[in-house]
């Protein structure tokens, strides 16, 4: 910021004696002054991208998300773009579905994302084709930026995301760059949970790979008020939803005549026979911990799941209890836990005790893998925990002085950092020293590894050979021990 002051007052003088206003110029005068004016602006720019790189760093980027849809986004940088190209004599080709998956990002960040890719394509490229693509799958968009440009070696590749870093080429060189437009495409991604991967060959092309997380269907709208989620409060809410009077009864008598399966929790239950019943003034006013429901009753079985979080505006977990129930397809459609009717009390006391102690955990989930990473913060989110996301390690400490976590879960191998290392870092700040951290190990490693996490307090590692469900099951009993 320092730096930037004088910067500012040199260009506006070196501008000023250009216009003239100062007295008449030489040719050469006003050569060296253009030179001075270019540099001054490079210098800015230079200033700028450091300022942006430190604050993503550090966490203090003034990062808003909200639902994106990229098609829109691609083509506002392709039409910026389109000109430039088209006077190299490049072709520019487009593969984008109408209807994308929505993302959460900040527009701003992600226009910045596909200019910097874009605006490289063309720049190192001399003839041939620029081609953006898009893909999406269940989980994840992925969009593609691929040239025929002068590509990069193995070695330009590993060094591509370190500051300051340019590839070493007659075309490079020639070339203006600060080296971190790269670092901070890199930041903005991970900010938004994605992940960047590049594929290249020298004089064969790039194709830079951005991979989003999209946002659930059952998620979309979804307005996710921390302050309606029951941390300090001890009393709980639990809604029972079935149209068979008497297995409803039979649940709320278990729950009232059950005080001590809920530890110290106040329990207040309402019965509804059906969906339609409960009313808008319920929804904005009562806080659920957790909905009991049987959905063969109505048509819109499973689909019932996501309206209900819907309507209560976060991922309340769902207890599916049914006569005839396929377990797998209702996990599927949301479900935190499936029970199937007749009820067996302990069976049924331990599901809904084990829904009700998580609520309110928060969790910092670190995982390079975008499929992995989503699918265990679903499953995390629909028993009641909140996630806070992340797929690089240098993302780690800015989050830890950020929020208060009960638990951080962090993928041992990390593109960026070993768990361990980022263990170590994460130790040496006092703050952090209780923090129960797991490291997920692929393989069967746990036990090795294990040995050497003895030095470190509340260190734990986690096969990820368990299965998401594992994963998630292990966690759960952990904090739930930790909270007798």
């Amino acid at each position: 910021h320092e730096l930037r002051t004088p910067l500012t007052s040199i260009g506006g003088y070196a501008k000023l004696l250009l216009s003239g206003d100062a007295g008449p110029l030489t040719e050469i005068q006003k050569e060296f002054l253009k030179i001075i004016d270019t540099n001054v602006l490079r210098l800015t720019g230079l200033i700028n991208d450091i300022l942006d790189v430190e604050a993503l760093e550090a966490g203090k980027s003034q990062i808003v998300k909200s639902p994106q849809d990229l098609g829109p986004i691609l083509k506002e940088c392709m039409d910026t773009f389109r000109i430039v190209a088209q006077q190299k004599g490049l072709e520019v080709r487009a593969d984008i579905p109408v209807h994308l998956k929505l993302i959460a990002a900040e527009k701003s960040g992600l226009i910045r994302i596909f200019m910097n890719l874009i605006s490289n394509a063309i720049k190192y490229t001399n003839f041939g084709t620029i081609e953006i693509r898009a893909e999406q799958s269940d989980f994840a968009v992925t969009v593609k930026v691929t040239d025929s440009g002068i590509g990069l070696s193995l070695e330009e590749q590993e060094m591509l995301f370190q500051k300051f870093y340019r590839a070493r080429s007659s075309l490079t060189s020639a070339e203006g760059g600060t080296g971190l437009g790269l670092v901070i495409v890199q930041k903005l991604v991970g900010a938004f949970g994605g992940s960047i991967t590049v594929d290249s060959k020298a004089m064969s092309g790039t194709e830079f790979a951005v991979t989003f997380p999209i946002i659930p269907e059952d998620e979309i709208g979804l307005k996710k008020d921390l302050a309606l989620i029951p941390g300090a409060s001890f009393k709980r809410r639990i809604w029972i939803i079935d149209s068979q009077k008497q297995d409803a009864d039979f649940m709320l008598s278990l729950l009232k005549s059950n005080p001590t399966f809920m530890r110290e929790f106040s329990v207040e239950v309402n019965v509804f026979s059906n969906f339609e019943e409960i009313s808008e003034v319920r929804y904005i006013n009562e806080v659920v911990s957790v909905v009991i429901l049987d959905p063969s009753a109505h048509s819109r079985g499973f689909g019932l799941i996501s309206e209900i979080r819907r309507h209560l505006r976060r991922p309340v977990p769902v207890l599916i209890v049914s006569a005839s129930i396929d377990t797998s397809q209702a996990l599927a459609g949301g479900a935190s836990s499936v029970l199937t009717k007749p009820i067996h009390q302990d069976e049924f006391m331990i599901a809904v005790r084990d829904l009700i102690v998580a609520k309110g955990w928060r969790i910092l989930l670190v995982d390079h893998n975008t499929d992995i990473r989503i699918l265990l913060k679903r499953q995390f989110e629909q028993r009641g925990f909140i996630i806070d996301d992340a797929d690089h390690g240098n993302l780690v400490l800015g989050r830890l002085e950020k929020e208060n976590y009960d638990l951080a879960l962090i993928e041992m191998g990390l593109p960026d950092v070993s768990g361990v290392e980022l263990l170590k870092v994460i130790r040496k700040n006092s703050r952090y020293n209780d923090l129960p951290i797991f490291l997920m190990v692929e393989g069967d490693d746990t036990v090795s590894l294990g040995k050497g996490l003895a030095e470190f307090q509340s260190a734990y590692t986690l096969g990820k050979n368990e299965g998401i469900g594992g994963i998630v099951q292990a966690i759960c009993g952990f904090l739930e021990g930790k909270s007798n």
